[in-house]
């Protein structure tokens, strides 16, 4: 059975060696770091061109006129351009990123808009693992561990189908 998307934005290829799940999204939470802080550089040279127009200098006003520009691209660039997030299934396990897990230390899956793993505030100082937004999430023993960024909900939904199916075919190989 060969599994397929009616979404652009989700690709399932299939190999000898098992499949890929291919997400396009963005990760909201580095889309809103990155607006914050681009909007921070913007006001800061668009008090510049103020100033050069003040002062009558208007190489100071092209220079920064140019600086914002460059600012809102990488903007765009780094935190709202979708980038490809993928899924990979081998024979004997699932990779997500740097996370390899084991079919068989899979206990459930399932979609969650709160999220993250379990969180020891006293052994790490920042906690990792957090996804904002509706993603998937693995549960192994007592971990919730998400292996999507966020997702809009009916991105997310379509990932989920097309994400268990994947995951029962190659669990029962």
């Amino acid at each position: 059975m060969v599994l397929t998307s009616t979404r652009s934005d989700i690709v399932v290829e299939e190999h000898d060696t098992g499949a890929t799940l291919t997400l396009l999204a963005r990760n909201p939470l580095v889309s809103w770091v990155v607006s914050t802080v681009g909007g921070f550089a913007s006001l800061w040279t668009m008090m510049l061109v103020a100033y050069g127009l003040a002062i009558s200098n208007y190489l100071t006003v092209l220079v920064m006129t140019a600086l914002i520009a460059a600012v809102f691209w990488l903007t765009w660039h780094i935190g709202w351009r979708p980038r490809s997030f993928q899924i990979a299934f081998t024979r004997d396990s699932l990779h997500v990123g740097p996370h390899r897990f084991a079919y068989s230390e899979i206990q459930s899956h399932g979609l969650s808009k709160h999220g993250g793993d379990v969180v020891d505030p006293v052994s790490m100082g920042a906690p990792r693992n957090v996804t904002i937004g509706t993603h998937i999430y693995v549960e192994t023993g007592e971990r919730h561990v998400p292996i999507t960024v966020g997702m809009k909900d009916a991105q997310a939904e379509e990932a989920h189908r097309l994400f268990g199916h994947l995951l029962d075919r190659h669990r029962s190989a």
